[in-house]
């Protein structure tokens, strides 16, 4: 009950604004400026052409789709008004969205009864004198206003920009960042990201006296120059990490480059291997390892 009195009310309100709004512009606006100067008489039918639209759109909504084009047609009237005394201040070429207001004959009576044909012109009014209004509340502005909207497009534009450059930059470092995957880890804390993350704290970890192999992944595929490698050593027991070693280069599913049989001789120890080739992929087998199990550091490829 309280929705169909809260609707009767709002339809009651906008045929009330409906015959206002459709009134014809008086003289001593609340502008301050009198209505003899012509500029001060456009800004003022501007301003009911924007209310005049409004209430026609609150109408339109509502499903009072006559009264709506009514106060939509008074709307057009207004706007083409102020055009009129705003004509010396338009630019040489008028503004496209200007064009798009529809005209102003052909109204009558049985344009007026429901039906689809009937909801199309108030669409139709509705979405030109949207654009038309932008149009003319920029001719009818000071300036100053002119100059302040067009700072604030400019800075709108720039944030905008701003942001989808961002965005390419940390899309693209994503891409490029290396992801690893291994044969097996010791756990989640010890997994193969661990390895690829930029932290020589954190550490890939094989389980305990087993062998196996950590692959980087790059994307896209790349000249490698030569490869970092830092060993484990599980702080603060110093109990894994990697003895013998060695590095393969894949292109897809292809091995394209292998160095020989390399060994760290101490935990945590860092080693610098040329490597020289295009590839996709890298593999660290793991070989043997001290203490009680293998891992890595860090692969920095470079």
């Amino acid at each position: 009950m309280s929705t169909s009195v809260h609707a009767a009310s709002s339809a009651a309100e906008a045929l009330r604004d409906a015959r206002e709004l459709g009134a014809p512009v008086e003289a001593g606006a609340s502008s301050g400026r009198s209505l003899a100067d012509p500029f001060a008489r456009a800004c003022a039918l501007a301003s009911q052409a924007v209310a005049q639209r409004e209430g026609g759109e609150a109408l339109a909504d509502l499903g009072k789709h006559a009264e709506a084009l009514l106060l939509l047609r008074a709307s057009v009237v207004s706007t083409r008004e102020a055009l009129e005394l705003l004509a010396p201040a338009a630019p040489p070429t008028p503004d496209p969205r200007l064009s798009r207001v529809p005209g102003l004959s052909g109204l009558s009576r049985d344009a007026l009864q429901p039906g689809m044909a009937l909801r199309a012109q108030v669409r139709r009014h509705r979405a030109a004198l949207r654009g038309a209004h932008a149009a003319l509340q920029h001719l009818a502005a000071t300036p100053a206003q002119r100059a302040r909207a067009r700072r604030e497009r400019l800075g709108a534009i720039a944030l905008v920009v701003a942001t989808l450059v961002v965005a390419g930059l940390v899309a693209a470092l994503a891409l490029r960042t290396p992801k690893a995957f291994s044969s097996a880890d010791l756990g989640g804390a010890y997994a193969a990201a661990r390895a690829v993350d930029g932290d020589r704290g954190s550490e890939w970890l094989l389980p305990t006296g087993e062998a196996g192999w950590l692959d980087v992944h790059l994307r896209p595929r790349r000249h490698v120059a030569r490869v970092r490698l830092v060993n484990a050593k599980n702080t603060p027991y110093a109990d894994r990490g990697t003895q013998r070693f060695r590095l393969e280069g894949y292109l897809d599913d292809a091995l394209v480059w292998s160095s020989r049989e390399e060994s760290f001789v101490a935990l945590g120890e860092a080693r610098e291997l040329p490597v020289g080739a295009r590839v996709s992929r890298l593999r660290v087998v793991v070989l043997s390892w001290y203490g009680v199990g293998a891992g890595l550091a860090e692969v920095d490829v470079r």
